[in-house]
C-alpha cells in the first residue's frame, strides 16, 4: 500500500470543527486554551479544520497541525512544511509561542484554567481573538495556544473524530498491557472474534489491522493523534471489536488519551524500559493507569507473582464490581482479600490428553494434539480448563507452544467473555482448537521442527527465562539447546548481565550477537551480556560453550551447523523486525526468520513452508 492510500485509509470521512468549538472542548477537558489568529483573518468561530497531525510529514489539506515538542527539536519549526501541505490551524505551547514574540492583544485576551467555572467558560467563548505578531508572521495560520500540548492531544482527536456520533455506534474497545504477551494476547482475541464472525481492528506493535486491510506499525501504540482516527475508522468500516496493544509509554505521553476501553487486560509485569521508568515502581504506576475509571469500564489482571497481586489490588480500588482475577490454579489462589472482592477465573492445564481434568477428558476435541516429528509423537497442543467463580466452565486447546501461550489464550477467553460474550458462544468457537492458535509472526514462531528452530521476540530477562524453560526444558523435543542473542543500544544497560545469566542456566551452547545497537558501539552490548553468562558459577550453568559471534548472520550461520537433527535452536530478541540500526544512521536489512529458513536449507534441513 502506498504511503498516500495508507494515509488516507487511517482517515475517517471528514467532520469540520471550528477553532472556537475545540476551545470549548479542552476547557470542559479540563485544559487552558487561548485562539490567536491573524489581523484581518476570519474569527475561531469560522476557521474549521477537519483532521488532525503531529508530524507536518502526514498532515492533509484541513489538518489541525499540533507543533509538539520533541528531543531534538520542536514541531513550531515544521510549521512551513505543515502550511504547504495544507495544514489550516495550529495548535502548540505557550512557550513555543511565546518563543516567536506574542503580541498584544486584539480584543480580549482570556485564559481558562480547570477550576474556572462555567461563568468563566461563557466568558471565554465570547472573547475576542487574540493577535501574536511575530507568531502570525512566522506562521499565519490560526494558532491554539495551550499549556500542555501532550496533554491535550486526545480530547482533541476524539472530538474532531467522533462529534456528534453515538456511542454505540463504535466497536467494543479491548487494551492489554503488560511486560510480555501484549501481542500474542491481542491476535487471539482478534481471532476469537474472527471464529464468531465478527469483524475486528488490531492496533499493535507488529501491524495495524481494520479488517482484511493491514498497514506495518511504526511503535506498539500510535500517538493519541492517530488512534482516535482509527478508531472513528474502524467504527464507518463495521468493525464490532478493535484491540489494542497499550504499552507503558503510551500511558506516560497519553497516547490513549480521551480513549476509554469496554475491557482491560494485564498480562505480567518483569524488568523492561527502566530506561524510561528508572524503577519497577514507576514501571507499575505507568501501567496501572490503564486500570481507571478514565480508560477502563472492565478489567480482567492476570495474578503472577508480586506485581500481578498488586494490580490486582489497584485494580479492585479503582474500578470496584468490575475488575475480573485470572490465575493458574497450579499457582495457587491470590491473598484471599483481594479474590474475595472480586470474580476470578482459574486456569487448568493437561501437558498430555491423558492428564487433562475429568470433565475435559470426557469433552468434546479437547485432548493435546500431537504429530510425528523425526518418527516420535510429540504434543504441540495444549489443553486446558477455564472455571469462572460464578459457575461457568470453558474448555479449549491452543496449537502454540509454550505455557505462558496457555495464559495469553485463557486473558484472552476471559476479556471476550467479560465484554459480553455468552459462555455458550465461547464455547462453541473454541471446540476447534485454532481460535486460539493464531500465527503470530515473531512470537513463538516455528520455522522448523526437526531440528526444532524457533524465532522469538524475547528481549527482556523474563521473557528470554520463559521461552528457554519451555522449549530448552520440553520433554517434547529432546537434544541440546542453542539460544542466539543480544541487547539493544540506548537502553538499560542493567538487564544485559541478567540476560546472559539466564541464557547460561538454561541453553546448551550460548551465542552472544548484536541484536539493534541504536547508534551504540555493539561491541560493548555483547561484553555486558557475556560478563553476566560468565558470572554464574559453573555449578549453576548449564551451556558447555558460550560464544560471541558477529554479525548476527554469522552468529545464525554458526548456531545452525552444529546443530542434530533433534536439538533445539532458539533466535531471539527481534522477532519480525527487518532492519538493525547501527551508528551514523546505518541501517542493515535483517529477518530473522528468512536468514534461519535459507541458513536451514543450505545445511541439509527442511524448514516449514
Amino acid at each position: 500500500m502506498s504511503q498516500h492510500s495508507a494515509s488516507q485509509f487511517m482517515r475517517p470521512a471528514k467532520r469540520a470543527s471550528s477553532l472556537e468549538e475545540i476551545a470549548r472542548c479542552l476547557h470542559r477537558a479540563g485544559h487552558a486554551a487561548e485562539v490567536a489568529v491573524p489581523d484581518g483573518g476570519s474569527p475561531a468561530a469560522q476557521v474549521t479544520v477537519t483532521g488532525v497531525s503531529l508530524d507536518s510529514r502526514t498532515v492533509q489539506p484541513g489538518d489541525l497541525y499540533i507543533a509538539l515538542a520533541g528531543a531534538t527539536r520542536h514541531g513550531i519549526d515544521y510549521v512551513p512544511q505543515a502550511r504547504a501541505a495544507g495544514a489550516r490551524a495550529i495548535l502548540t505551547d505557550r512557550c513555543a509561542a511565546q518563543g516567536y514574540g506574542c503580541g498584544r492583544a486584539q480584543g480580549t485576551r482570556e485564559q481558562v484554567s480547570p477550576e474556572h467555572g462555567q461563568a468563566r467558560a461563557e466568558q471565554f467563548e465570547q472573547a475576542g481573538a487574540l493577535a501574536s505578531e511575530r507568531v502570525q508572521a512566522q506562521t499565519p495560520l490560526p494558532t491554539i495556544i495551550v499549556d500542555s500540548v501532550r496533554a491535550s492531544i486526545g480530547a482533541v482527536a476524539e472530538f474532531i473524530y467522533n462529534r456528534d456520533l453515538a456511542a454505540e455506534t463504535m466497536p467494543a474497545k479491548f487494551a492489554i498491557t503488560g511486560t510480555n504477551g501484549k501481542t500474542t494476547t491481542s491476535y487471539i482475541i482478534a481471532q476469537i472474534f474472527g471464529a464468531l464472525k465478527q469483524p475486528t481492528g488490531l492496533i499493535g506493535t507488529i501491524e495495524t489491522r481494520i479488517g482484511s486491510v493491514t498497514l506495518p506499525s511504526t511503535m506498539t501504540t500510535p500517538e493519541a493523534s492517530e488512534t482516535h482516527a482509527l478508531l472513528a475508522t474502524m467504527r464507518e468500516q463495521g468493525i464490532r471489536a478493535a484491540i489494542m496493544e497499550v504499552s507503558s509509554h503510551a500511558l506516560d505521553y497519553g497516547r490513549v488519551s480521551g480513549v476509554r476501553y469496554d475491557v482491560a487486560g494485564f498480562t505480567n509485569l518483569t524488568q523492561d524500559h527502566l530506561d524510561l521508568h528508572l524503577s519497577m515502581a514507576n514501571y507499575f504506576e505507568s501501567k496501572a493507569r490503564l486500570f481507571t475509571p478514565e480508560h477502563a469500564k472492565t478489567a480482567v489482571v492476570h495474578v503472577a507473582g508480586e506485581y500481578g497481586e498488586q494490580m490486582l489490588a489497584r485494580a479492585c480500588e479503582r474500578l470496584p464490581g468490575s475488575t475480573i482475577a485470572l490465575y493458574d490454579e497450579e499457582s495457587g489462589y491470590p491473598a484471599a482479600a483481594a479474590v474475595s472482592n472480586c470474580p476470578h477465573w482459574t486456569v487448568a492445564v493437561a501437558e498430555r490428553a491423558d492428564h487433562i481434568a475429568d470433565e475435559v477428558a470426557a469433552g468434546q476435541n479437547n485432548s493435546a494434539v500431537l504429530v510425528g516429528v523425526a518418527g516420535q509423537e510429540v504434543t504441540v497442543g495444549q489443553s486446558f480448563v477455564m472455571r469462572r467463580s460464578t459457575g461457568e466452565v470453558l474448555r479449549a486447546t491452543t496449537l502454540m507452544p509454550g505455557r505462558f501461550n496457555v495464559t495469553n489464550a485463557a486473558l484472552a477467553v476471559a476479556m471476550v467473555y467479560e465484554s459480553g460474550i455468552t459462555a455458550a458462544q465461547l464455547q462453541e468457537v473454541l471446540c476447534d482448537p485454532l481460535t486460539l492458535s493464531p500465527k503470530v509472526p515473531g512470537r513463538m514462531q516455528v520455522i522448523s521442527d526437526s531440528p526444532f528452530a524457533i524465532v522469538d521476540f524475547a528481549h527482556n530477562p523474563d521473557a528470554l527465562e520463559r521461552v528457554l524453560t519451555e522449549i530448552g526444558g520440553s520433554r517434547a523435543h529432546g537434544g541440546r539447546t542453542t539460544i542466539v542473542f543480544g541487547a539493544t543500544g540506548k537502553r538499560e544497560v542493567e538487564k544485559r548481565p541478567l540476560m546472559g545469566a539466564v541464557a547460561v542456566k538454561h541453553a546448551d551452547t550460548v551465542i552472544v550477537t548484536d541484536d539493534e545497537p541504536h547508534g551504540d558501539d555493539p561491541a560493548p552490548i555483547r561484553a555486558d551480556i557475556l560478563a553476566g553468562c560468565r558470572g554464574v558459577t559453573a555449578s549453576a550453568r548449564r551451556a558447555t560453550e558460550i560464544l560471541e559471534i558477529a554479525p548476527r548472520e554469522a552468529a545464525i550461520e554458526r548456531a545452525v551447523a552444529q546443530l542434530a537433527p533433534g536439538d533445539k535452536l532458539i533466535i531471539a530478541g527481534r522477532g519480525p523486525e527487518t532492519t538493525q540500526e547501527f551508528a551514523a544512521g546505518v541501517v542493515h536489512s535483517i529477518d530473522d526468520r528468512e536468514v534461519l529458513r535459507a541458513t536451514l536449507i543450505r545445511h541439509g534441513f527442511t524448514p516449514r513452508s
